[in-house]
C-alpha cells in the first residue's frame, strides 16, 4: 500500500513549485467570491494555505474568523484526483491541522457533487447555498 503525503506548504514551497501548481490554481474560480488574482494575493500574505496530497491533488483552505470570535478551518477548493479512500487520511490531517489552529469546526463549500463524495465523513450538511444576483427573476437550477 503507497503511503500517503500530505504538506501544507510554504509561502516559499508555493514560489519555487509555481509552475506545477499554477495549472491547477489558474482555473480557480469559487463563484463570483474567489477569483484567480484573489487566491494569489491571498497566499502571498498566508491567508489561503496551498495543501497538496500525493503530488496529484491540490487543496486550498483558509482560516476564517466568525462574529462571534471563534476560528473555523474552510476547505474552499479542490482540484486533482481524489478516490474515497483517501477521504479518511485528508480528513484526519485537517482535524489536527483545525484543531492545531484553534479552530471551533470544520466547513466545506465547494460544487454540489461534493456531496456525494464526501456523505462516509462525520459531519452534517449544515446550510445550503443559493447564490442569485440581484436583479434575477428567479433561481437557476
Amino acid at each position: 500500500m503507497q503511503k500517503e503525503t500530505m504538506i501544507c506548504l510554504s509561502l516559499d514551497q508555493v514560489v519555487a513549485n509555481w509552475q506545477k501548481l499554477s495549472p491547477h490554481l489558474e482555473g480557480a474560480q469559487l463563484g463570483e467570491d474567489y477569483n484567480t488574482e484573489y487566491i494569489q494575493s491571498q497566499i502571498a500574505k498566508g491567508h489561503i494555505q496551498v495543501w497538496v496530497i500525493a503530488g496529484d491533488l491540490v487543496v486550498l483552505t483558509q482560516i476564517a474568523t466568525v462574529p462571534n470570535g471563534d476560528n473555523i478551518f474552510q476547505v474552499i477548493w479542490a482540484h486533482g484526483d481524489f478516490p474515497d479512500e483517501r477521504l479518511a487520511f485528508i480528513f484526519d490531517v485537517f482535524q489536527r491541522f483545525a484543531c492545531l489552529a484553534g479552530c471551533k469546526r470544520i466547513d466545506l463549500r465547494g460544487r454540489t457533487g461534493w456531496t456525494r463524495k464526501l456523505r462516509k465523513l462525520p459531519g452534517v450538511k449544515a446550510e445550503v447555498l443559493l447564490s442569485c444576483p440581484v436583479g434575477a427573476t428567479g433561481w437557476e437550477n
